[in-house]
């Protein structure tokens, strides 16, 4: 109900999907998964007859997971800026004084 708040103040609501999965858990299993793909394909214009198997599964056997390391943002090449929130605490802390 929230989001469809407020996607009507874009005047998007027919941009909203939901799906329930009733035994789901908080990860990004296959069905999750699928049905992001199926949800972005259709918004974004792509074609997912290249990863769609026969009897119309998400093919995933060409999909790369990536080590860690490779997919960080800063690192030693590309360190943190100095001014950035560093941990939760400080983050917090910020986001409490921006209310006042």
């Amino acid at each position: 109900p929230y989001l469809r708040t407020v996607y009507g103040y874009f005047n998007a609501v027919q941009n909203l999907e939901n799906i329930h999965f009733t035994e789901g858990k908080h990860d990004y299993g296959y069905e999750k998964r699928v049905a992001a793909c199926r949800f972005l394909a259709r918004y974004l214009g792509l074609d997912l007859n290249a990863v769609t198997a026969s009897d119309g599964s998400l093919r995933e056997n060409d999909v790369v997971i990536e080590p860690p390391a490779d997919m960080l943002v800063f690192d030693a090449d590309n360190p943190l800026p100095y001014y950035a929130l560093k941990g939760e605490q400080e983050m917090r802390n910020t986001m409490k004084s921006l209310r006042k």
